[in-house]
């Protein structure tokens, strides 16, 4: 059996390497954290740069949109009530300066309005006020929506085309409305009289009188595909004209 001293060695050895272990870890436990507290500093840093980031972009933004209202001279109005039309518009809008040019979108196939509008006036400063002023005023029970459109849009053709199309009387439109209407009422009188027939019920349902439309209605529909076609023919003249050139 080992000595008493040799005994007293071997443990002296076991709790030295159980010391340098411990201060092993110790060391790593301290260099991990040493670490940690510099990936969270640059995260943070990270952040701080993106929102700066962030920051300057959006300043720079701003500063381009202003640049760009600064010379726009178009108005966006949004939220328009029926019966604030073309002639409205410009007589209200006037009090503010001078219009040159009215555009309110209406619907291709009934000529009806679709709630927004294009207002261009005389100065850049003019559309300014008027877009700031009316901006949520309230008309007609709606609340307008106003802005100035950009620079780049404005400055865009098709922006104020058709703004001097009308919706004319006795169009295509309105005939085909007014003949769709007739027959859906003596649809619907055919459709009553057979469910009473079907439960029995012998009732003879007054017929509607309709009122015939008159050649005086009716013309322009053809005058409107007369047209519409003789347009079609020199869009696509047009259009040979520069694929040859």
């Amino acid at each position: 059996s080992p000595s008493p001293s040799t005994a007293m060695q071997r443990e002296d050895a076991r709790a030295a390497r159980r010391d340098g272990a411990s201060e092993e870890l110790l060391a790593k436990a301290a260099e991990l954290e040493r670490r940690l507290v510099g990936w969270k500093k640059r995260v943070a840093e990270s952040s701080d740069e993106v929102a700066m980031s962030a920051k300057r972009a959006e300043a720079a933004e701003g500063k381009k949109r202003k640049r760009e209202e600064g010379t726009s001279r178009v108005i966006y109005i949004g939220h328009v009530p029926h019966g604030f039309y073309e002639d409205q518009m410009r007589a209200f809008f006037g009090q503010f300066g001078t219009v040159t040019k009215v555009r309110l979108s209406r619907s291709k196939k009934t000529g009806g309005s679709k709630g927004y509008a294009f207002v261009e006036f005389g100065d850049a400063e003019v559309a300014r006020i008027a877009a700031a002023a009316m901006d949520s005023y309230l008309i007609g029970g709606k609340q307008l929506v106003c802005h100035v459109v950009p620079a780049e849009v404005a400055q865009r053709p098709a922006l104020f085309d058709g703004r001097k199309r009308r919706p004319e009387r006795g169009s295509r439109t309105k005939v085909d409305s007014r003949l769709a209407t007739r027959e859906n009422l003596l649809r619907a009188q055919r459709r009553k009289r057979a469910h009473l027939e079907r439960l029995g019920i012998h009732y003879d349902l007054p017929v509607p009188k309709l009122r015939k439309l008159s050649a005086s209605e009716t013309a322009p529909a053809a005058d409107a595909d007369a047209s519409a076609a003789a347009e079609k023919n020199k869009k696509k003249k047009k259009m040979a004209r520069k694929k040859h050139a």
